[in-house]
């Protein structure tokens, strides 16, 4: 049976801390180690929580990624140019020329080149 990241996160917050910590119990005073034992168990399970959501947010890679992202371009599109997204550079089309310094956004790609229109405002 395969698992989730999700899985090993939960466990790790259930078994981490929360029961190492119980070693405090061992060798500190009942004053000290329960403040601390408390702080622990406390902020396992707040970094549980955020890992979890974290990992439930859906993975955005190659083209969906690039779809909508903002560049500066780099060489005048006229109608060809080079354009710098995501510090990458591309080759870059549009429908109008586009100066050098401008920012744009990415309407498609196309394989290695990206279809890019200004960015308004």
């Amino acid at each position: 049976m395969k698992h989730s990241p999700r899985t090993y996160l939960i466990l790790q917050s259930i078994l981490g801390f929360p029961l190492a910590g119980l070693l405090l119990f061992v060798f500190l005073p009942l004053k000290i180690a329960l403040p601390i034992y408390l702080l622990g168990s406390a902020l396992s399970v707040l970094s549980t929580y955020a890992g979890y959501k974290a990992l439930s947010l859906p993975t955005k890679m190659g083209k969906e990624k690039m779809i909508g992202a903002e560049g500066l371009v780099v060489q005048a599109i006229d109608p060809e140019g080079l354009v710098r997204i995501q510090n990458e550079l591309w080759k870059a089309t549009a429908d109008e020329r586009i100066k050098a310094g401008e920012r744009v956004v990415v309407v498609e790609l196309h394989g290695l080149k990206v279809i890019v229109r200004r960015r308004e405002g």
